[in-house]
Protein backbone atom coordinates (compact mmCIF):
# COMPACT_ATOMS: atom_id res chain seq x y z
CA UNK A 1 0.00 0.00 0.00
CA UNK A 2 1.39 3.61 -1.01
CA UNK A 3 1.76 6.18 1.32
CA UNK A 4 -0.81 8.56 1.55
CA UNK A 5 -0.96 11.96 2.09
CA UNK A 6 0.50 13.26 5.19
CA UNK A 7 -2.97 15.56 5.95
CA UNK A 8 -5.25 12.91 5.40
CA UNK A 9 -6.88 10.50 8.04
CA UNK A 10 -4.95 6.76 8.04
CA UNK A 11 -7.75 4.39 6.87
CA UNK A 12 -7.02 2.52 10.33
CA UNK A 13 -6.26 4.66 13.11
CA UNK A 14 -8.25 7.75 11.60
CA UNK A 15 -5.23 9.99 12.29
CA UNK A 16 -2.98 12.31 10.03
CA UNK A 17 -0.77 9.63 8.30
CA UNK A 18 2.22 11.50 9.89
CA UNK A 19 1.48 10.94 13.56
CA UNK A 20 0.86 6.64 13.00
CA UNK A 21 2.70 3.57 12.32
CA UNK A 22 -0.46 1.67 10.69
CA UNK A 23 0.70 -1.15 8.99
CA UNK A 24 -0.40 0.32 5.50
CA UNK A 25 1.87 3.74 5.30
CA UNK A 26 5.23 2.81 5.87
CA UNK A 27 5.81 6.77 5.99
CA UNK A 28 4.38 6.83 9.01
CA UNK A 29 5.98 4.57 10.06
CA UNK A 30 9.20 6.32 9.39
CA UNK A 31 8.05 9.70 10.89
CA UNK A 32 6.61 7.89 13.75
CA UNK A 33 10.12 6.50 14.96
CA UNK A 34 12.01 9.46 14.41
CA UNK A 35 9.64 11.31 16.46
CA UNK A 36 9.80 8.59 19.22
CA UNK A 37 13.54 8.53 18.78
CA UNK A 38 14.04 12.29 19.43
CA UNK A 39 11.13 12.24 22.36
CA UNK A 40 13.21 9.29 24.24
CA UNK A 41 16.38 11.22 23.51
CA UNK A 42 14.86 14.06 25.13
CA UNK A 43 14.14 12.36 27.97
CA UNK A 44 17.27 10.67 28.76
CA UNK A 45 18.78 14.12 28.36
CA UNK A 46 16.51 15.64 31.20
CA UNK A 47 17.02 12.30 33.01
CA UNK A 48 20.48 12.40 33.06
CA UNK A 49 21.02 15.99 33.53
CA UNK A 50 18.43 15.45 36.61
CA UNK A 51 20.38 12.70 37.90
CA UNK A 52 23.98 14.73 37.65
CA UNK A 53 22.18 17.67 39.56
CA UNK A 54 21.02 15.13 42.16
CA UNK A 55 24.51 13.83 42.52
CA UNK A 56 26.41 17.15 42.99
CA UNK A 57 23.66 17.96 45.54
CA UNK A 58 23.66 14.72 46.77
CA UNK A 59 27.16 14.06 47.19
CA UNK A 60 28.36 16.69 49.41
CA UNK A 61 25.17 16.11 51.94
CA UNK A 62 26.17 11.97 52.34
CA UNK A 63 29.84 13.46 53.06
CA UNK A 64 28.83 15.64 55.41
CA UNK A 65 27.09 13.54 56.99
CA UNK A 66 29.56 11.00 57.15
CA UNK A 67 31.91 13.38 58.75
CA UNK A 68 29.56 14.09 61.24
CA UNK A 69 28.59 10.65 62.10
CA UNK A 70 32.18 10.16 62.03
CA UNK A 71 32.84 13.39 64.77
CA UNK A 72 30.06 11.97 66.84
CA UNK A 73 31.10 8.33 66.85
CA UNK A 74 34.61 9.60 68.21
CA UNK A 75 33.66 12.11 70.77
CA UNK A 76 30.50 9.97 71.88
CA UNK A 77 30.74 7.47 75.57
CA UNK A 78 31.65 4.09 74.14
CA UNK A 79 29.04 1.57 75.42
CA UNK A 80 30.74 -1.49 77.05
CA UNK A 81 28.99 -4.65 76.99
CA UNK A 82 26.92 -5.73 80.23
CA UNK A 83 28.78 -6.56 83.37
CA UNK A 84 32.39 -5.96 81.29
CA UNK A 85 34.30 -6.64 84.42
CA UNK A 86 34.76 -9.93 87.06
CA UNK A 87 35.80 -9.67 90.34
CA UNK A 88 37.27 -13.02 92.15
CA UNK A 89 37.91 -13.00 95.80
CA UNK A 90 39.60 -16.14 97.12
CA UNK A 91 37.21 -19.05 98.05
CA UNK A 92 34.12 -16.69 97.28
CA UNK A 93 32.29 -16.75 93.58
CA UNK A 94 32.53 -14.36 91.33
CA UNK A 95 30.78 -11.04 91.37
CA UNK A 96 30.75 -8.10 89.14
CA UNK A 97 30.71 -4.43 89.90
CA UNK A 98 27.74 -2.27 89.68
CA UNK A 99 27.42 -0.14 87.24
CA UNK A 100 26.96 3.98 88.10
CA UNK A 101 25.47 6.28 85.36
CA UNK A 102 26.93 6.16 82.16
CA UNK A 103 29.56 3.62 81.31
CA UNK A 104 32.71 4.99 83.24
CA UNK A 105 32.82 3.84 86.50
CA UNK A 106 31.64 0.67 88.35
CA UNK A 107 31.64 -0.02 92.10
CA UNK A 108 31.51 -3.40 94.38
CA UNK A 109 32.66 -3.80 98.45
CA UNK A 110 34.38 -7.04 98.98
CA UNK A 111 35.28 -8.48 101.75
CA UNK A 112 39.53 -7.57 103.36
CA UNK A 113 41.39 -10.13 101.49
CA UNK A 114 45.19 -10.82 100.61
CA UNK A 115 44.53 -10.92 96.91
CA UNK A 116 41.70 -10.43 94.49
CA UNK A 117 41.43 -11.09 91.16
CA UNK A 118 40.31 -9.08 88.77
CA UNK A 119 39.09 -9.02 84.46
CA UNK A 120 37.51 -8.29 81.74
CA UNK A 121 34.58 -10.58 80.55
CA UNK A 122 34.99 -10.71 76.98
CA UNK A 123 37.89 -10.39 74.76
CA UNK A 124 38.94 -7.00 73.26
CA UNK A 125 35.45 -4.95 74.55
CA UNK A 126 37.31 -1.44 75.55
CA UNK A 127 37.76 0.93 73.02
CA UNK A 128 41.26 1.70 71.47
CA UNK A 129 43.77 3.57 73.88
CA UNK A 130 41.35 3.01 76.35
CA UNK A 131 42.02 1.12 79.76
CA UNK A 132 40.43 0.53 83.30
CA UNK A 133 41.77 1.60 86.58
CA UNK A 134 40.99 -0.35 89.12
CA UNK A 135 40.94 1.36 93.00
CA UNK A 136 40.50 1.09 96.37
CA UNK A 137 39.05 3.02 99.33
CA UNK A 138 38.52 2.52 103.03
CA UNK A 139 35.47 3.39 105.00
CA UNK A 140 34.34 5.90 105.43
CA UNK A 141 34.29 4.98 101.29
CA UNK A 142 34.41 7.80 99.05
CA UNK A 143 31.13 8.27 97.08
CA UNK A 144 31.80 7.82 93.47
CA UNK A 145 27.80 9.07 92.33
CA UNK A 146 28.50 12.43 93.63
CA UNK A 147 28.64 15.23 91.57
CA UNK A 148 32.03 16.43 92.90
CA UNK A 149 33.58 12.86 91.68
CA UNK A 150 37.13 14.20 91.27
CA UNK A 151 37.15 15.39 94.58
CA UNK A 152 36.19 12.36 96.22
CA UNK A 153 38.53 10.11 94.21
CA UNK A 154 41.16 11.05 95.70
CA UNK A 155 40.43 9.09 98.84
CA UNK A 156 40.68 5.86 96.09
CA UNK A 157 44.13 4.82 95.87
CA UNK A 158 45.51 3.16 92.72
CA UNK A 159 45.96 -0.61 92.26
CA UNK A 160 46.36 -1.70 88.67
CA UNK A 161 45.18 -1.86 85.14
CA UNK A 162 43.09 -3.96 82.60
CA UNK A 163 43.17 -3.14 79.12
CA UNK A 164 42.86 -5.59 75.59
CA UNK A 165 46.34 -6.74 76.01
CA UNK A 166 46.17 -7.70 79.68
CA UNK A 167 42.47 -8.80 80.60
CA UNK A 168 43.56 -10.35 84.23
CA UNK A 169 45.36 -9.09 87.23
CA UNK A 170 45.88 -11.00 90.24
CA UNK A 171 46.48 -8.51 92.82
CA UNK A 172 48.31 -8.75 96.28
CA UNK A 173 46.46 -5.74 98.21
CA UNK A 174 48.46 -5.55 101.17
CA UNK A 175 45.09 -4.57 103.12
CA UNK A 176 46.14 -7.10 105.99
CA UNK A 177 49.36 -4.74 106.79
CA UNK A 178 46.76 -1.48 106.97
CA UNK A 179 45.26 -1.50 110.53
CA UNK A 180 42.74 0.40 109.23
CA UNK A 181 41.97 -1.84 106.37
CA UNK A 182 42.13 -5.18 109.69
CA UNK A 183 39.02 -3.39 111.42
CA UNK A 184 36.88 -2.72 108.39
CA UNK A 185 34.04 -4.73 107.96
CA UNK A 186 34.97 -4.54 103.63
CA UNK A 187 36.70 -2.97 100.96
CA UNK A 188 35.34 -0.47 98.23
CA UNK A 189 36.37 -1.19 94.76
CA UNK A 190 36.27 1.13 91.92
CA UNK A 191 36.76 0.91 88.48
CA UNK A 192 37.22 3.91 85.77
CA UNK A 193 37.78 3.94 82.31
CA UNK A 194 40.21 5.99 81.10
CA UNK A 195 42.80 6.42 78.35
CA UNK A 196 46.27 4.46 78.19
CA UNK A 197 47.67 7.50 78.96
CA UNK A 198 46.51 8.44 81.97
CA UNK A 199 46.93 4.56 83.18
CA UNK A 200 50.80 4.66 82.36
CA UNK A 201 51.55 8.26 84.04
CA UNK A 202 50.15 6.49 86.74
CA UNK A 203 51.54 2.77 86.94
CA UNK A 204 54.65 5.28 86.69
CA UNK A 205 53.76 7.72 89.27
CA UNK A 206 52.09 5.41 91.93
CA UNK A 207 53.60 2.19 91.43
CA UNK A 208 51.55 -0.78 92.85
CA UNK A 209 52.61 -1.70 96.11
CA UNK A 210 53.70 -5.01 96.31
CA UNK A 211 52.59 -6.47 99.44
CA UNK A 212 54.73 -9.47 99.68
CA UNK A 213 58.46 -7.47 99.56
CA UNK A 214 56.38 -4.70 102.01
CA UNK A 215 55.69 -7.92 104.59
CA UNK A 216 59.58 -8.75 104.21
CA UNK A 217 60.58 -5.30 104.87
CA UNK A 218 58.47 -5.05 107.92
CA UNK A 219 60.04 -7.99 108.98
CA UNK A 220 63.74 -6.97 109.00
CA UNK A 221 62.64 -3.59 110.92
CA UNK A 222 60.89 -5.88 113.22
CA UNK A 223 64.11 -7.81 113.85
CA UNK A 224 66.68 -4.91 113.45
CA UNK A 225 64.49 -3.63 116.60
CA UNK A 226 64.90 -7.01 118.60
CA UNK A 227 68.61 -6.84 117.64
CA UNK A 228 68.63 -3.30 118.99
CA UNK A 229 66.81 -3.76 122.13
CA UNK A 230 68.91 -6.42 123.43
CA UNK A 231 72.49 -4.87 122.72
CA UNK A 232 71.96 -1.21 123.06
CA UNK A 233 71.65 -0.16 119.12
CA UNK A 234 72.49 -1.91 115.82
CA UNK A 235 74.11 -1.68 112.51
CA UNK A 236 71.75 0.17 110.40
CA UNK A 237 74.22 0.12 107.76
CA UNK A 238 73.97 -3.89 107.49
CA UNK A 239 70.16 -3.93 107.59
CA UNK A 240 70.45 -1.79 104.82
CA UNK A 241 72.52 -3.81 102.55
CA UNK A 242 70.30 -7.18 103.65
CA UNK A 243 67.34 -5.61 102.29
CA UNK A 244 69.45 -3.99 99.21
CA UNK A 245 70.10 -7.95 98.33
CA UNK A 246 67.02 -8.99 99.56
CA UNK A 247 65.16 -6.48 96.43
CA UNK A 248 67.45 -7.46 93.93
CA UNK A 249 66.54 -11.55 94.43
CA UNK A 250 63.20 -10.97 94.87
CA UNK A 251 63.38 -8.63 91.02
CA UNK A 252 64.57 -11.97 89.86
CA UNK A 253 62.03 -14.50 91.86
CA UNK A 254 59.65 -13.50 93.87
CA UNK A 255 59.51 -17.15 95.37
CA UNK A 256 63.42 -17.09 95.99
CA UNK A 257 62.65 -16.99 100.19
CA UNK A 258 60.40 -20.51 100.01
CA UNK A 259 63.78 -21.77 98.11
CA UNK A 260 66.45 -21.09 100.44
CA UNK A 261 67.38 -23.61 102.70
Amino acid sequence: MGCRDPEELCPTQQLPCAATACEGCAAGRVRSGEMAFNLDSMGGTVAASRACNSGRLVAPLEEKAGRAAAAHAHTRTPRLTMNPIGVIIPGSPCSFPQQLEGDTKWLIDVKPAPDVMCFLTQENQLPPEMGIGIYFSLPPFANWEARFFLCCFLRFQFMGVLTNNHPSVLLSTGWNLLPEAQQAAGVRLGFLLESAQSLTEKLETKPIVDAKKEYARKVALNLYRFVESFQGGGDQTLLDRWFERFEAKYRIDPNFVMKSE
